[in-house]
């Protein structure tokens, strides 16, 4: 961290990757970064602060030096009304950015009809075109969005939506950590809500240091409601078939994400071990590996990858008992020597048995890379 004395001197004569003695050590410091564009480069100062204040401060000369050389045109262009902006003035009278950067805070807070007044009426007051203030203030409510921490073992993730919700950060036993989506963006309370069931969960199966004198119960723990026990308790006891009947319900009610519900109900491993979402997450995974080309695997749609079924087939009531099975779009039935259904599964099974492993020899010729043995 630098005073505003050494920052201007590392700016001005040493330029913006300049390095001055002296200043105060910090763990970390704001830095202004703006992408490149494609003629004209970029911006990339580190500001040499913790404080968003100052950081913001800093950051408003130095974006208007930037637009003024035509570095940040793409970034101007997609904040502006207008096409074009007319250029800034190379000799100006001196500004008190620290005057402005306060302004601007403040324009950021106020509603959009009445705020474009003010703007005017600011630029004004400081001799600089509404146009560039109209860019800091967007600016501003930009940075407060993203400056808005997280409370401690939370952090803020996007969902698939582009919705930004707050998720668990907790380290578990053995260093594993737990991160869950919480789901909800409020800091108050339902953030602290719902992380409490997972920290309680966490305990009661051992897995978080300390267990109730951790920092994160201290933070966030508290009683546990009755029926949200009563609910958990009755989902675990439940065998996954019935419990999958349950579990989005369940989820919905609490809060939370499906997976965190499999979790707290110790339904994981059950989970992983159905077979049809087990083949639709080798499905994903699989397309997945094909499009970022980590991993190319062959298509298949042949008849080697279907279902295998129990190949028994009844005509009607007292008519005779067939099996039947397809291979490559070729339906082949056979008279079976049985008189129900339950022989003629059993006559059928080293059938079944022997087409399952035809599946299952072309599952795992499908997860093999192209071009391997």
């Amino acid at each position: 961290m630098l005073p505003d004395k050494l920052f201007q001197r590392r700016r001005g004569a040493l330029g913006s990757r300049g390095h001055v003695e002296d200043g105060t050590r910090s763990k970390r410091v704001l830095f202004l970064l703006a992408r490149r564009e494609r003629r004209g480069g970029g911006l990339g100062v580190c500001l040499n602060s913790e404080h968003e204040e100052k950081g913001f401060e800093r950051a408003l000369p130095i974006i208007a030096e930037a637009i003024a050389a035509g570095r940040l045109a793409g970034w101007v262009g997609a904040r502006c009304k207008a096409e074009k902006v007319e250029t800034l003035q190379t000799e100006q009278p001196p500004v008190e950015w620290a005057k402005v950067a306060a302004e601007v805070r403040r324009l950021a807070l106020v509603a959009a009809p009445d705020c474009e007044l003010e703007i005017i009426a600011a630029a004004g007051r400081f001799r600089q075109p509404a146009w560039l203030l109209d860019l800091f203030v967007k600016f501003a409510r930009e940075q407060q969005r993203r400056w808005e921490r997280a409370p401690r073992f939370m952090s803020w993730v996007s969902t698939p939506d582009g919705k930004r919700v707050l998720q668990c950060n907790v380290v578990l036993s053995g260093g594993s950590p737990l991160t869950r989506r919480l789901n909800t963006d409020d800091r108050e309370v339902e953030g602290p809500r719902r992380l409490r069931l997972l920290l309680w969960h966490a305990i009661e199966k051992g897995q978080l240091p300390g267990g109730f004198k951790h920092e994160a119960w201290h933070l966030y723990g508290g009683g546990i409601p009755e029926k949200t026990k009563c609910l958990l308790r009755w989902l675990r006891s439940l065998p996954w078939e019935q419990y999958e009947l349950h579990r989005e319900p369940a989820a919905e009610k609490l809060g939370h994400h499906a997976p965190t519900i499999d979790w707290l109900t110790d339904h994981e491993e059950a989970r992983r071990q159905d077979t049809v979402r087990r083949a639709r997450c080798d499905a994903t995974f699989r397309f997945q590996g094909r499009k970022t080309g980590e991993k190319l695997t062959p298509k298949s749609r042949s008849w080697q990858f279907s279902r295998v079924g129990t190949m028994l087939h009844v005509h009607s009531k007292g008519q005779p008992i067939y099996g039947r099975v397809t291979i490559d779009r070729l339906t082949l039935d056979w008279l079976l020597p049985v008189q129900n259904r339950a022989a003629g599964e059993a006559h059928l099974k080293p059938v079944v048995d022997a087409r399952k492993s035809v599946k299952k020899a072309a599952d795992d010729w499908r997860k093999c890379s192209i071009g391997s043995i």
